[in-house]
């Protein structure tokens, strides 16, 4: 959807905010809470410095925000949506928490071992979720793209 009309004039606020009603109209809340779920949680992975900027994106107050929205949530989907639905999220919630605790306690350790001077490194790789095993082998991007079960893909 562009952000022009017809006659090529950029849309007012007015009839932005018409046009996001009305997409909101037809979007089932079941997709909502899904997807916010998977957003919150992915918020939490980027804040952590497990996203594409690194630990330029590292932020532990905002991951924790996220992780706690995320571990609400999970149980609205669970009572909501069903309890299927909600289990795909459990185990990259769990993962981004374990990774939350880790990331919480290298930051409130001593900048480095006494004895030595040397800094403790933290291995990233660690704390993230182990390989999804029903990736695709090949297609664009957006083929590898998570999306909850029971969700339309477009293509």
């Amino acid at each position: 959807m562009s952000d022009e009309t017809t006659t090529g004039e950029v849309p007012s606020e007015e009839e932005l905010a018409e046009r996001f009603a009305a997409q909101l109209a037809k979007t089932d809340v079941r997709d909502i809470l899904l997807q916010s779920l998977a957003t919150l949680i992915d918020s939490a992975g980027i804040r952590l410095g497990f996203g594409p900027l690194g630990d330029e994106g590292r932020d532990l107050a905002q991951a924790k925000q996220a992780i706690e929205g995320a571990s609400a949530l999970v149980g609205v989907v669970e009572r909501e949506v069903g309890t299927e639905e909600a289990k795909v999220f459990q185990e990259p919630l769990r993962v981004i928490k374990m990774a939350y605790v880790q990331a919480t306690q290298a930051a409130a350790a001593p900048a480095g071992d006494e004895s030595t001077g040397e800094a403790e490194t933290v291995d990233p790789a660690a704390a993230q979720p182990p390989p999804a095993t029903d990736r695709p082998e090949a297609g664009d991007a957006a083929s590898r793209l998570w999306v909850p079960p029971g969700s339309r893909r477009d293509g």
